[in-house]
């Protein structure tokens, strides 16, 4: 077993090293899509590996925070340049983290091509894997075409292999990129076509319950940006007005109704682990039923992840080597907001893990170290709002100033979790309460109490604490449950998970929340209005087309 891990982290490293430049400008993958590379079930495995290593790129350091900078839960480092660009709304056609978040995006897309056209015509393999490296490629591209139609809207929809570059592919309306990425996932979540549950010896490949909490992700996504309609009016601003939400088919009950048929279908089939912390342990990746789909790293240079590390306690004196060797320690440059730590209700114990109201001073002894501050002056203090460190990402449970076995900062073994049952069961209990009028029937209410109850920790003994001993944090009920409530709860639960942002954009909140929070001097908010809930099309892509009435620029930018 020692030896296929072993093997398939190789596969993985070599994967890695074959990147390719934006997809535009060259051929994608002359090594992957020439006639003679895909023979057998070992060169389909490979190819395979390639579109997933777009994943680990996106993943390895900066892009996770596209998704949660820019929102009412954290505040990005008043030096940290890129991450205080999408924290004030400072983006431009020409930002680098932008033109990467796009072409990444991209390179998967037309790996993923090749593997689909491919895969059927390789001799001597049976139908079984083909169906099941088709299936994979196919939900991967539609994750693809999610997150940027989530990012940028109307985006060109290329579903073929790519064999020479086409400069003349306009951006197609959002209702033929949605129907693209709901004909791959439905492909990929048939029966017989995916694992129902996690591969033997290869974690991070897509399941079937993996791509069915995506499906019913997208419904629920497709529902509530039709029903908010902000994506409507910037198509009407930039002259596209059939370009948007509004013009797909289906009204927003009954894309609700599908998301809540979609989610429900996965309600029990797996369960919530019974610690909260135990999810965000480096010692338990790829060990929590929970985790649905991690990205996977490796302390392998250059198979590691650099993200963990922008996190952490805030620790005097700055030592840099020491910071990256301890558990909890970081360099810190995002903290979370007051509003953040004054979401949490007196019982709920997630504040204590995903948030620290203390700096580690290490002049002093171990048993001292803690310098507690108060994080309600973080709207008033910057220093104290440098301080609010977020310590949800650890190695171990432990201390956070206890030493790791980790020694290369830039490669980490902290996987990404991009979906947990948890957020299935808080999506189920917002498509439930949408598609029912607004009010939740009682599976909705269970769905979501289910994780206000693993919130509440255990006692000494590991017995769960009751709702009757957490007074101030009681469970929802039909009566009490609302979309406001339900989106809070998704904050609290999924915070610095890079989905707080697409959550505000998609049911029109972002402005409304993002400028809620009272944060002073150097970390106070940008400007901010409509045009941000799209990001530019980079401008390389738009001097390159030669077909611009086809290929325009998101309004504002």
């Amino acid at each position: 077993m020692k030896n296929k891990r072993i093997a398939y982290m190789a596969f993985l490293a070599i994967t890695i090293l074959m990147s390719c430049e934006d997809f535009l400008t060259e051929k994608p993958l002359d090594f992957r899509t020439t006639n003679n590379f895909y023979v057998d079930e070992a060169s389909l495995t490979t190819g395979l590996l390639g579109v997933y290593e777009r994943y680990y790129t996106l993943y390895k350091a900066y892009e996770p925070f596209i998704g949660e900078l820019g929102t009412d839960e954290s505040v990005a480092q008043y030096y940290m340049q890129i991450f205080n660009q999408f924290y004030k709304y400072n983006l431009t056609s020409n930002h680098t983290a932008i033109s990467n978040w796009y072409n990444y995006h991209y390179q998967l897309i037309a790996r993923a091509n090749t593997i689909i056209n491919r895969a059927p015509r390789v001799p001597n393999v049976s139908n079984k894997f083909v169906n099941t490296v088709v299936g994979e490629a196919r939900a991967l591209r539609a994750w693809a075409y999610f997150r940027l139609a989530q990012t940028m809207g109307p985006v060109p929809l290329i579903l073929e292999e790519t064999t020479s570059v086409d400069n003349g592919v306009p951006r197609s309306p959002l209702k033929d990129v949605y129907a693209a990425i709901i004909s791959d996932l439905e492909f990929a979540v048939g029966d017989g076509i995916l694992s129902v549950s996690n591969y033997p010896n290869q974690p991070g490949r897509l399941t079937q319950l993996a791509t069915k909490a995506m499906l019913g992700k997208v419904y629920l996504t497709m529902a509530s940006s039709k029903e908010a309609g902000v994506i409507d009016k910037l198509m009407t601003k930039a002259d596209k007005p059939d370009y948007g939400y509004g013009a797909l088919a289906e009204s927003p009950q009954q894309l609700y109704l599908k998301a809540e048929q979609v989610l429900g279908s996965l309600i029990g089939v797996v369960s919530l682990e019974k610690k909260y912390g135990d999810v965000f342990l480096v010692a338990n990746k790829n060990k929590i039923p929970e985790n649905l789909w991690e990205i996977q790293f490796a302390p392998l240079t250059p198979s590691g992840s650099y993200w963990l590390k922008v996190y952490g306690v805030m620790s005097f004196p700055f030592q840099f080597e020491r910071d990256m060797y301890t558990n909890g320690s970081g360099l810190c440059q995002i903290h979370y907001t007051t509003d953040m730590w004054e979401s949490y209700h007196e019982g709920d114990r997630r504040r204590d893990w995903n948030l620290v109201n203390y700096y580690l001073d290490y002049n002093q002894e171990p048993d001292s170290m803690k310098r507690y501050f108060d994080p309600l002056e973080g709207r008033t203090n910057g220093v104290v709002q440098s301080w609010m460190g977020i310590t949800k990402f650890r190695f171990k449970a432990g201390e956070l100033n206890e030493k790791v076995p980790y020694t290369d900062w830039s490669n980490l073994p902290m996987n990404f979790a991009v979906i947990r049952y948890a957020d299935v069961l808080l999506m189920y209990a917002e498509a439930n309460l949408k598609a029912n009028g607004g009010v939740a029937t009682q599976r909705g209410v269970d769905a979501i109490n289910l994780v206000r109850n693993r919130a509440r920790g255990v006692d000494e003994s590991g017995r769960p604490i009751s709702e009757n001993e957490t007074p101030e944090f009681r469970n929802y009920t039909i009566s009490s449950l609302t979309l406001e409530k339900i989106l809070e709860e998704r904050k609290l639960e999924l915070c610095y998970e890079s989905i707080r942002w697409f959550d505000l954009a998609r049911t029109g909140m972002l402005i409304q929340k993002y400028l809620e929070p009272v944060i002073p001097g150097d970390y106070a908010q940008g400007l901010i209005d409509e045009d941000n809930y799209l990001f530019p099309i980079p401008q390389t892509q738009i001097d390159r087309s030669t077909n611009q009435i086809g290929f325009f620029q998101n309004p504002g930018y």
